[in-house]
């Protein structure tokens, strides 16, 4: 996971907005719920950071809840645009800040709307994600256990600068294994790592980056065949490391690519010619 940054937008004159143009049309009961709306935003932060996870506020009615739902369609109309691409913006390289794969692409609600309707409109709680992570997180937001379910990219903060959170396995059978998983660093606590271990598992994270760096490696073929040739398993391993050193200062220590460099320039079973399995008909990931 990557950390996002908050979009700075006036939340009150949001919704008021919406309310108006919503009462403009007939449908009267987001105003009518302003009160109760705008004193829920004031208690958002210490909903989305319980430990326990967010729960449901049950002062607003079942037909309320559907009534607030459907302020979601003015976040695709102009009045909303900056808010929109800001959002999508919010990232380094504008990547999804819960796999760090690949660009964010849908504006999504952490606490899922069908839920949590008062908080729609509300910024903090709008959240870029690329289509694939969005697709598995669905509406999900407390662990069937208890506790919260996924890291919110505004809010949670993993740990900066060097410190190691995801890690990589290789081994060498019938093509290049690539392993990934998380470890928890001393700097993390024990609730932070608890909930970014879960969402590692239900994103399916350690598959996903064992896809990309299969596919990534197998296209190395013929560069760690040269560098091989002209220097052995020592070059080949002085050339990962050089390559790591540069993506790990694009994309920082945790991301899947410089993990995997760093993992294939450790081994001296893939440095000393391992790499000759490689085949895109028959790479292996499991």
């Amino acid at each position: 996971m990557i950390n996002a940054q908050q979009t700075p937008t006036d939340d009150i004159k949001n919704y008021l907005h919406v309310a108006a143009e919503e009462k403009r049309e007939g449908r009267l009961r987001p105003a009518a719920l302003k009160p109760t709306v705008l004193a829920l935003y004031e208690t958002y932060l210490d909903r989305v950071t319980d430990e326990d996870g967010p729960a449901v506020d049950l002062s607003i009615s079942e037909f309320d809840q559907k009534e607030l739902v459907k302020n979601a369609r003015y976040l695709g109309l102009v009045y909303f645009k900056k808010l929109r691409i800001g959002i999508l913006s919010s990232t380094p390289s504008k990547r999804c800040p819960y796999c760090y794969q690949v660009k964010a692409s849908q504006v999504d609600h952490y606490l899922p709307k069908a839920q949590f309707g008062e908080y729609t409109v509300y910024s903090p709680n709008l959240v870029p994600i690329c289509n694939i992570c969005n697709g598995k997180k669905l509406n999900k937001f407390v662990r069937p256990g208890g506790g919260r379910r996924f890291l919110h990219p505004y809010f949670d903060r993993l740990p900066d600068g060097p410190v190691r959170y995801l890690t990589a396995r290789v081994s060498i059978r019938q093509s290049v294994l690539i392993n990934f998983e998380v470890v928890q660093p001393a700097q993390m606590s024990d609730e932070l790592w608890s909930v970014h271990l879960n969402q590692f598992t239900e994103l399916d994270l350690a598959l996903r980056y064992t896809d990309d760096a299969i596919d990534t490696v197998n296209g190395m073929l013929l560069s760690l065949r040269h560098n091989f040739s002209i220097g052995g398993g020592a070059k080949v391993a002085e050339e990962l490391r050089i390559e790591q050193a540069s993506r790990t200062y694009l994309y920082g220590p945790n991301h899947w690519w410089p993990v995997t460099l760093e993992a294939l320039a450790a081994s001296a079973a893939f440095c000393d010619g391992g790499f000759n399995v490689l085949d895109p008909i028959r790479a292996v990931v499991v």
